[in-house]
């Protein structure tokens, strides 16, 4: 969604809401509105109460009229409320004590918030937010939704650190910009020449003439909750899904994967490993980016998709029936593998040593054929982890 706004790319999105239309987004675009324009009252009434801080319908009542009475904004107006409470003890204030307390402290976290703001990136005035007000114990105890939501506020933060990245120099207002911009534009009717957005699950039984998977990498098709969880079922229901999506097109496929990705809204970005579902399809099939000399092979721009051709498509794997591709990068790849020797082809065992260009120096934990290639875990050194690698597209070099 967010590079189809940055680039006047018309889209619908198919059953699912918005980006900048969701409960979370809405409101802590709403903290960080109030926190640039304390007169912001829509802003203030939607997130004065949330997560509960026991600012009811009274209360606000009230401070809409004590607003209304000395000419001053919503926020501006809890100051009045104040003085409620310095009045003689005969005095009978319309609030009880414990709303106006609860107004006060509203206050006082919005200017420690707004203190903030002048020195904090929007990434990290994000995670200020979230921790100041509650709101990140509020998401993380939505049992139903709360790991859902919890995503949507990293995207969020990514887009936020984006700004940076584009040379923005007051970013906290470029990004709020922004924001009402998309809001405006969600209100145009969409066009039918459009680009339609569709997750894998909704995408059963039907068919489009190109079909774009993105995310081709590990941690994204399969998600880091099924590899995390070590069921096999749930690489498998995921291998299952990344199926259906292949065979959606009816002309041409396009399976995209990035080099780095920035994960969690965190700053920069890591090394994105292959997805092993590119490792299902056979290698003759696949007609991969060819990056000249003086091609920028990071750029998102440049980068041109692996793409399959297929003619059969179903909701369930079947025997495929394909076109294979002829094009002089595969003429040319397939002529090198051919003169290869097998003497020069890679095999490792457990326990060999190995170097990646990236992860440096491993060792390797297991081995194993995977259709057609070979698929080692290695333990890397210097806190890169253990990965898991595929040959063809990882190649590795052996250390004696």
């Amino acid at each position: 969604e967010e590079m189809c706004l940055r680039y006047d790319v018309p889209y619908h999105l198919v059953g699912s809401i918005k980006f900048y239309q969701r409960q979370e987004i809405k409101d802590l675009v709403s903290y960080l509105r109030l926190i640039a324009n304390h007169n912001d009252d829509v802003s203030f009434r939607r997130i004065v109460n949330v997560p509960t801080r026991g600012i009811g319908q009274r209360t606000m009542s009230e401070l809409d009229r004590l607003a209304w009475e000395h000419g001053t904004s919503l926020y501006a107006a809890i100051d009045e409320t104040a003085e409620m409470l310095k009045r003689p003890g005969n005095y009978v204030a319309p609030l009880p004590a414990r709303s106006i307390n609860a107004l006060q402290e509203f206050k006082a976290m919005i200017d420690d918030l707004t203190e903030k703001s002048a020195e904090y990136e929007p990434a990290a005035l994000i995670d200020a937010v979230l921790k100041r007000t509650g709101y990140g114990d509020y998401i993380e105890n939505d049992a139903e939704r709360g790991e859902e939501r919890q995503e949507n506020i990293n995207e969020l933060k990514t887009v936020a650190k984006d700004l940076l990245d584009y040379g923005e120099e007051d970013a906290l207002t470029a990004f709020l910009e922004r924001v009402s911009l998309v809001s405006d534009a969600d209100n145009v009717g969409e066009s039918p020449d459009a680009v339609t957005l569709i997750t894998l699950h909704q995408a059963k039984g039907l068919e489009f003439p190109a079909v774009f998977i993105v995310g081709m990498e590990e941690g994204v098709m399969p998600h880091m909750r099924s590899i995390d969880s070590g069921d096999p079922a749930e690489i498998e229901e995921e291998r299952r899904l990344c199926y259906v999506g292949v065979t959606r097109a009816k002309e041409k496929l396009h399976l995209v994967r990035a080099f780095r990705r920035g994960f969690r809204g965190r700053s920069g970005s890591v090394p994105a490993m292959p997805s092993r579902f590119l490792a299902d399809i056979p290698q003759e099939l696949l007609a991969k980016p060819d990056f000249g000399p003086g091609r920028r092979r990071m750029s998102g721009q440049e980068i041109r998709p692996t793409s399959l051709s297929s003619t059969t498509r179903s909701d369930q794997p079947t025997e495929r029936v394909v076109r294979q591709p002829d094009t002089p990068v595969i003429r040319r790849r397939r002529r090198a593998a051919d003169a290869a020797p097998q003497s020069v082809r890679l095999a490792l065992n457990t326990g060999d040593r190995v170097r990646h260009k990236t992860f440096g120096e491993g060792i390797v934990t297991e081995a194993k054929a995977a259709r057609g290639d070979t698929e080692v875990t290695v333990a890397f050194k210097d806190g890169h982890g253990v990965k898991r690698l595929i040959l063809s597209f990882a190649p590795l070099e052996k250390v004696e």
